[in-house]
């Protein structure tokens, strides 16, 4: 028995632990009106630890409530099958609304077994003031003098075989696969470019034909003079 206490005293020696607390005996279970210190004297928090602290078991749930009169946890819980899951139990079960796998990726109003190779999956609509998307390249190689711009003509046959731009996804395909931001609007600014080239041509077009009547209407004119 005294070697069990010598040992006892050891281990509680060589990690210091510092703990108040009241109650009603000393058999009450209830820590009340006391700050807990492990590794180290306890802070203004009712819990200090010093360096790690680790939950071990098949399945963690390190649980904040609300308030003293709540029923509802917040908390973090880690399962079997590698996820941190971010969430509320209101006492009927644990809801989770963030998921973070083991791989870094991370879902939100996702379901915990979520497969997909984005790092960040959102199932619902995302606000915000702004978005940056970085892009690998922009659309003015239409502008260059080696691009084979279409002719109106082959845009129209295009579009009448297949109802869509060219090389802009159909509808059937952006509902099964989804569009990619980046991607699209350097297509949409490509067929912007492309139409500016489009509106110059029949700009140059126009002011031909206006030289060409206002030289028919100066010769018809001189012909009426005579």
């Amino acid at each position: 028995m005294r070697k069990i206490l010598v040992l006892l005293s050891a281990v509680l020696l060589s990690t210091p632990l510092w703990a108040q607390w009241s109650g009603n005996s000393s058999t009450d279970p209830i820590w009340r009106k006391g700050n807990v210190g492990i590794g180290l004297e306890p802070s203004s928090s009712r819990l200090s630890v010093y360096q790690d602290m680790a939950l071990v078991g098949d399945s963690n749930f390190l649980k904040f409530q609300l308030s003293n009169q709540s029923s509802i946890f917040f908390g973090l819980k880690h399962s079997q099958n590698n996820n941190l899951a971010i969430g509320f139990d209101d006492g009927n079960g644990f809801d989770s609304h963030i998921i973070v796998r083991n791989t870094g990726r991370v879902g939100i109003g996702i379901a915990p077994g979520f497969q997909d190779e984005a790092l960040l999956l959102v199932d619902g609509q995302i606000k915000g003031e702004e978005v940056k998307v970085e892009i690998v390249g922009g659309a003015d190689f239409v502008f260059e003098s080696s691009y084979q711009l279409r002719t109106l003509e082959e845009t129209e046959a295009f579009i009448n075989e297949n109802q869509h731009l060219p090389e802009i996804a159909s509808e059937d395909e952006m509902l099964r696969n989804g569009i990619k931001v980046g991607e699209l609007n350097m297509k949409l600014l490509q067929k912007i470019e492309e139409l500016t080239l489009y509106l110059i041509e029949q700009n140059k077009q126009n002011q031909s034909q206006q030289a060409e009547i206002a030289a028919l209407k100066e010769r018809v004119n001189q012909l009426e003079d005579q």
